[in-house]
């Protein structure tokens, strides 16, 4: 589990700019420097969030979605690439290992590559 800090070259101390305490699954700059943009499951599946630097209210990206990891900007700051991701569990029953598994639970998850603007 983890949070966000952010520490000047000059500083002793970081200064913390996420509360959560959930798994931070990568984050990126802004081109002007003003925010960061991180993935994280502070909502329950993983989305992209913004946060300012200078602290404040962290707010969601719009469009972009659940299950989103990774993020990064372009150098103009008008593009912003990430990764969705599916997953797929299925679940047999064990006691006829000789018949074909009756399904008993249908999980999806995304799972694929996915560009924003």
């Amino acid at each position: 589990m983890g949070d966000i800090y952010l520490q000047d070259a000059n500083a002793a101390e970081a200064r913390r700019l996420t509360f959560d305490d959930v798994a931070i699954e990568g984050l990126a700059w802004t081109p002007d420097g003003r925010n960061i943009v991180f993935s994280s499951g502070r909502s329950g599946l993983s989305n992209l969030w913004r946060v300012p630097v200078s602290g404040g209210e962290i707010e969601p990206l719009a469009g972009v979605g659940g299950n989103a990891y990774a993020p990064a900007v372009s150098r103009n700051g008008n593009l912003l690439a990430y990764t969705r991701s599916e997953t797929n569990v299925h679940l047999d029953h064990p006691s006829h290992p000789r018949r074909a598994g009756r399904r008993l639970t249908d999980q999806t998850h995304l799972r694929d590559r996915r560009h924003a603007s």
